[in-house]
């Protein structure tokens, strides 16, 4: 599987720790293998692609399976100036 992410937003966006990669099976045949999710840093515009993946394991002859692969990707941005507070204002 092969998953992009791009940052639309206007500051750095840094994979966390909090991230999760999770596969869950029915009969524990599949195995999940994930890249290192830890510190990449995304800048404003830029992308960056995870490959992942699922496979009958080794020792199983006959593949009777299913799964469901779950990905959370967690970032953390730097502190920006603050958001303005609502407001509005008549003009003439």
């Amino acid at each position: 599987y092969t998953l992009t992410v791009t940052n639309n937003g206007t500051v750095d966006a840094t994979l966390d720790a909090n991230s999760i990669i999770q596969l869950d099976t029915a009969n524990g045949q599949l195995q999940l293998t994930a890249p290192d999710l830890a510190n990449d840093t995304i800048a404003p515009g830029q992308s960056c692609t995870f490959t992942f993946t699922v496979q009958a394991k080794a020792d199983v002859s006959e593949l009777n399976d299913t799964g469901t692969l779950s990905v959370v990707l967690s970032y953390t941005q730097p502190s920006v100036e603050p958001i303005p507070a609502p407001s509005h204002s008549v003009h003439s």
